[in-house]
């Protein structure tokens, strides 16, 4: 990861409370306190709908970023 990514991290966890559970994506309103993947793809979905931009789920995003990634050539380590 490059070190502007990491700076990124360190600020959400500086900025995140600790939980009992040390998580990084931690989600109170999870009976486990995980963020699911069901859960960020519900979340998605209302943000894509209320923006009217055609549905994508997590994964497929996720999918995309790495297409887009390659395309500039950025380096895959």
């Amino acid at each position: 990861m490059d070190g502007k990514t990491m700076g990124k991290f360190q600020a959400l966890f500086e900025a995140t409370p600790p939980n009992i559970k040390g998580l990084v994506f931690f989600s109170p309103h999870n009976a486990r306190k995980v963020l699911t993947n069901e859960n960020a793809n519900k979340i998605l979905r209302g943000l894509l709908k209320e923006l009217n931009i055609d549905q994508i789920t997590i994964h497929g995003l996720r999918h995309t970023h790495a297409s887009v990634l390659l395309y500039r050539k950025v380096s895959i380590y």
